[in-house]
């Protein structure tokens, strides 16, 4: 078994929540470097790991990917760099800001033919699965609409630069790539698409609401996210030709990872309460509730490692972070100009 040398840029939410911990669980994976300009105040969690604040010691022959959990505006320059110095990278959603600099970056990876991934680790959440599957097997025929939400309680705005004015800042650039990509990996690219984007927080700097809707030829997909929303709502509410599904409560692997589990290490990991399980209405009159799928971050990296080991190409491609992004580009001019946008 080749071992993968990871060196990790970035030690925010992103890096000790999502990916530090599911890296030191896959074995083919030997996580070596991580940066941060502010290291000096970084626990001792991952003690074998060399720490640095110097960007360019992460560009040694040993690193064979690296791994890029910065603030959102850094993902474009800091990827550019790892991909001349010859680095297989994966890139924290976002991909970019831009869809300009998310095709750049496409451009540069294949030329120097390395790898180039953006961890779209929502395709590996337990509810989604269960989505895909119902959709896949057909089991209420074709879909006519599709919604899915992903909303919070957060009536206060936090200090901290996903809530600033910075360039790739609030919501949409939060949340929106994760029901964005779901979106555009269960039904491709949309026809035309709709936006409405607010600032609803006394406070905020930047949005904290959106509502996105994607036109297909025969079915709409509605995705929603907002910080003022204190009641559940549905995660995902599928209505197809032959009824409909509905499903409350999120994936429960960031709950275990915010409590310092880790999938190697946890019993049942990934799997739903089923209390939340969805329920299944079909229009025969048959009722069931559906299992959920357990989720599994760790396949993404599995994935990562198949596609580096074979050549092949990964699962979550550029492209496909490419699109999130120009999708949200489009929702943003929807918006403010109030009207349909063809793609």
């Amino acid at each position: 078994m080749k071992k993968i040398n990871v060196a990790v840029a970035g030690y925010g939410m992103a890096a000790k929540i999502f990916h530090l911990p599911v890296l030191s669980c896959i074995e083919e994976f030997n996580i070596k470097k991580l940066y941060s300009p502010s290291i000096k105040n970084a626990d001792d969690l991952y003690s074998n790991i060399e720490k640095t604040a110097n960007i360019n010691s992460l560009m040694t022959p040993e690193i064979d990917l690296a791994v890029i959990a910065t603030p959102n505006h850094t993902h474009y320059e800091l990827a550019k760099l790892f991909l001349e110095n010859g680095k297989n990278i994966v890139v924290e959603k976002p991909f970019t800001v831009t869809s300009a600099q998310a095709q750049e970056l496409e451009e540069l990876a294949a030329k120097k033919h390395l790898l180039l991934s953006v961890h779209h680790n929502r395709r590996w959440d337990g509810p989604f699965l269960t989505v895909k599957k119902i959709i896949k097997d057909g089991t209420i025929g074709n879909v006519i609409c599709f919604e899915s939400h992903f909303d919070r309680f957060r009536p206060q705005v936090r200090e901290r630069w996903k809530e600033s004015s910075i360039q790739g800042a609030g919501i949409v650039y939060d949340l929106g790539p994760h029901l964005i990509d779901q979106a555009l990996h269960l039904f491709g690219m949309p026809q035309r698409i709709y936006a409405d984007i607010q600032m609803q927080r006394k406070d905020s700097k930047s949005p904290d609401f959106f509502e996105i809707k994607l036109f297909y030829p025969h079915m709409n997909a509605i995705l929603k996210a907002g910080m003022l929303v204190n009641y559940p709502s549905p995660h995902f509410l599928l209505c197809a030709e032959g009824g409909t599904f509905i499903k409350y409560g999120y994936d429960t692997q960031e709950a275990f990872l915010n409590q310092g589990l880790r999938p190697c290490t946890t019993k049942n990991w990934g799997e739903d309460n089923p209390e939340n399980y969805g329920l299944l209405r079909c229009f025969d009159g048959r009722e069931e509730k559906i299992k959920t799928v357990a989720g599994s971050y760790v396949q993404y990296y599995k994935d990562i490692y198949m596609s580096l080991i074979t050549g092949r190409e990964p699962e979550v491609t550029a492209r496909d972070g490419r699109n999130t992004v120009l999708i949200i580009e489009k929702a943003v001019i929807s918006s403010h100009e109030q009207k349909i946008i063809t793609l």
